[in-house]
């Protein structure tokens, strides 16, 4: 694919591209991992009959879902919507 700059043509730098889109997908899937591995740390402590969620607990899951939900974009319907 080829774009025209200042009346000059240009090869589009596929690489570069490639690279970016990997690393945004890369810091999703390992914020998801964080979140979930964190979720289900909290629920086996509440299934299992020991102590709540402590507050340090909770506060760290709403700081990975924040930051999860600003960088994925996720729906209500779980389906991924990239910005």
């Amino acid at each position: 694919m080829q774009e025209v700059v200042a009346g000059m043509q240009r090869e589009m730098d596929w690489k570069k591209l490639l690279t970016s889109i990997t690393a945004s997908v890369d810091v999703i899937l390992w914020l998801r991992n964080a979140y979930l591995a964190l979720e289900n740390h909290t629920l086996a402590q509440q299934i299992d009959g020991r102590e709540q969620c402590s507050h340090s607990d909770r506060s760290a899951l709403a700081a990975i879902g924040q930051t999860l939900g600003k960088k994925a974009g996720a729906g209500r319907d779980g389906r991924e919507v990239l910005h």
